[in-house]
């Protein structure tokens, strides 16, 4: 027994031990099957008597769920910006410390179209049925009540100076679109009209097409979503939202295409900036 001992730690020396690797796993943000990270769970004892999270005997922070930020900014480029902005959570300083202490290495989205897809969820404040419960001595995953997703709902926001990166990370993806197949005709209209009405009339029209292709690949997760409840389907608060809306306080489309349009392209600096990038993008095509 001795000697197998000893054989089995003079091979683990060029190995990571055991524990260090369990460890290292151990740190990875826990996700759903989307991949969207859990939120922070709020006990009972950090809410107040009518339900609502207790900010007199508590400091609060502000969690990004998609987050830390050195592997999103150094590793994953101005997308990884947006990502980690596009959702934070305010929770009490203690539960947050306690996560950060225990993970550190979230599971991002590899490609493009699964970045923008995690983008379009998380500022649709998508939340996972379930969220990590760091209060005691293991975390554990806990199923949210109606009244819990409301409450951490109630607490998320999108980090104020990073709304107009938000934005036009999701417009420049779409008006990016591959769109053909549409009547050449009426990109020959938009392009070249000098009836502004028209073209925008025209630019809406294409751009609601690029939005469609666009959200194709998360469409059917968003629609589960909303049907399951896990989308906000009612306002949340009343108070005025600080940013464009990107719904921190507002009820969601049953459509991801809808919730574009509706929510993102909102004013008219919003859509003046999107015909205008989807000008520039169709006639680089053209010109291609």
């Amino acid at each position: 027994m001795e000697r197998e001992t000893t054989t089995r730690t003079d091979k683990s020396q060029d190995r990571e031990p055991k524990d260090s690797i369990s460890a290292r796993v151990s740190r990875l943000f826990p996700a759903d099957e989307l991949g969207i990270p859990l939120s922070i769970y709020i006990p009972g004892e950090y809410r107040s008597e009518d339900g609502k999270l207790d900010k007199s005997r508590y400091g609060l922070d502000r969690h990004h769920r998609f987050a830390p930020k050195k592997l999103l900014i150094h590793k994953q480029g101005e997308i990884g910006k947006v990502l980690r902005y596009s959702c934070l959570q305010v929770v009490p300083k203690e539960l947050h410390a306690r996560f950060n202490s225990r993970y550190d290495k979230p599971l991002l989205p590899e490609t493009r179209a699964a970045k923008f897809g995690a983008l379009l969820l998380s500022i649709a404040r998508y939340l996972p049925a379930e969220a990590i419960d760091v209060s005691g001595d293991s975390p554990l995953k806990r199923e949210l009540t109606d009244n819990e997703r409301q409450l951490i709902w109630a607490n998320n926001e999108l980090r104020p100076e990073q709304g107009s990166k938000v934005q036009r990370e999701i417009l420049q993806y779409v008006a990016k679109q591959d769109i053909n197949g549409v009547d050449e005709s009426l990109i020959e209209e938009f392009l070249t009209t000098p009836n502004n009405i028209l073209r925008i009339e025209r630019g809406k029209q294409l751009f609601r097409i690029a939005a469609e292709v666009a959200v194709e690949p998360v469409e059917q997760a968003y629609i589960d979503a909303w049907e399951s409840k896990l989308l906000p389907r009612q306002d949340i608060r009343t108070e005025p939202v600080r940013l464009f809306d990107l719904t921190q306080a507002r009820a969601v489309p049953k459509s991801p295409e809808r919730f574009i349009i509706r929510h993102v392209v909102k004013d008219k600096y919003a859509l003046e900036r999107t015909l205008n990038l989807l000008q520039d993008s169709l006639s680089s095509r053209l010109a291609a």
